[in-house]
């Protein structure tokens, strides 16, 4: 890497030094200019460079301590993770766009960003969501749409298999460095995708940890990166509904499936309707959001009805099915461990299962009347 590369990823290690400063220095130095800062004095950082006193010192501080940018260039090394900085031609260019993008993405696989689509949803997305996602996903894909999403469990896992299925290319942009993939149990997905010419990607050093207040940054970079947004499911608050609110932000195109009004993960996706988000039966209605031209016309989204959703719903224990048909081992550890709500992440992390096997049995359990969701998405036992 160039000498401006490694000073730039030596700038994004220091606490306290983000994209504002980084941009700010890039814009008065220009990148030619950059090795310098490690021999500019407090006064001259100040005046030529624009910083305040404070933010002068952090730079100079943090440049003086080279066992940050060694230490980073190591787990580069050891993780074979590859990085682009926001001033290189790789740099993803619709992300460039936004206010203070990243200074940083590191990466695994390779990536292909344009007419990229976020899908985003809930992390408890059920299987309407899932036969939203089969629908939509292998159309896209059929005209070279790749696939951004955030590698959670629920509607992200969905979307991103969905386009593996359909031989398409997905990118998943994580919460977390590249040292600690996250959610762990979509570590084989994310082999995957990066075998299938896909990438693992995250603007967080190598060595970050998964923490809640990381994702904010990662849905603004899903928006970012995409040329749209498609949301599938989304409660109220949700994760979703802001990578949504990001796109909007940004300029970019939201897209939006309705859903049952009695389900409070449709919640979300109403709300960004009556914003003016598109309303989407098929995948004709993305394309021409998106403006892109199409050879052949998609056919509709067969969505059900309020009254056909209304009547798969069991009303009452008696038109439940039996218990009986989902009476295996996993049924009963998830029944007894779901006496106190819990999520498919928690319930992932005590059992030894993978995804499909977790929504399946979820699933089964649902329609025997024996757990349900509540509005936040978490899974609680009804009966034994």
């Amino acid at each position: 890497m160039a000498a401006v590369q490694t000073t730039l990823l030596h700038l994004s290690l220091i606490k306290g030094v983000g994209p504002a400063v980084c941009t700010q220095l890039v814009r008065t130095f220009g990148s030619e200019g950059l090795s310098g800062l490690y021999h500019m004095s407090l006064s001259n950082l100040q005046r030529i460079g624009g910083l305040s006193a404070g933010a002068a010192q952090t730079v100079i501080n943090g440049l003086a301590d080279s066992s940050l940018l060694e230490k980073e260039l190591v787990r580069i090394d050891k993780n074979q993770v590859s990085w682009c900085t926001f001033i290189d031609d790789s740099y993803p260019p619709d992300l460039k766009e936004i206010h203070l993008p990243p200074v940083i993405l590191y990466y695994k696989g390779s990536f292909e960003t344009k007419n990229a689509l976020a899908v985003v949803g809930s992390r408890a997305a059920d299987e309407y969501a899932q036969k939203v996602i089969d629908i939509l996903i292998p159309e896209l894909v059929a005209y070279r749409m790749p696939i951004v999403s955030g590698g959670a469990i629920g509607a992200d896992t969905m979307a991103h298999r969905a386009a593996l299925h359909a031989g398409g290319k997905t990118i998943a942009i994580l919460g977390s460095g590249l040292a600690h993939l996250y959610p762990y149990a979509n570590k084989k997905l994310f082999a995957q995708i990066i075998d299938a010419g896909g990438a693992v990607v995250s603007p967080f050093s190598v060595d970050t940890l998964p923490h809640p207040g990381n994702f904010p940054a990662r849905n603004r970079v899903i928006a970012g990166i995409s040329r749209g947004c498609l949301v599938v499911q989304a409660a109220q608050e949700s994760g979703a509904r802001i990578t949504a609110l990001f796109a909007l932000e940004q300029g970019r195109e939201v897209c939006a499936v309705p859903g049952s009004i009695f389900n409070p993960l449709s919640a979300g996706c109403h709300d960004l309707i009556k914003q003016g988000a598109t309303v989407v039966q098929s995948a004709a209605d993305i394309l021409q959001a998106l403006n892109l031209s199409a050879d052949k016309k998609a056919e509709p989204l067969q969505l059900p009805t309020l009254e056909q959703q209304s009547l798969s719903l069991p009303s009452k224990a008696s038109d439940n099915l039996p218990l009986e048909q989902a009476d295996l081992p996993l049924a009963r550890k998830i029944i007894a461990l779901c006496k106190k709500p819990q999520s498919i992440d928690a319930l992932l992390d005590q059992l030894d299962q993978d995804m499909p096997s977790m929504q399946a049995a979820l699933f089964d359990l649902q329609l025997c009347g024996a757990l349900e969701q509540n509005a936040a998405g978490l899974w609680y036992t009804v009966r034994p």
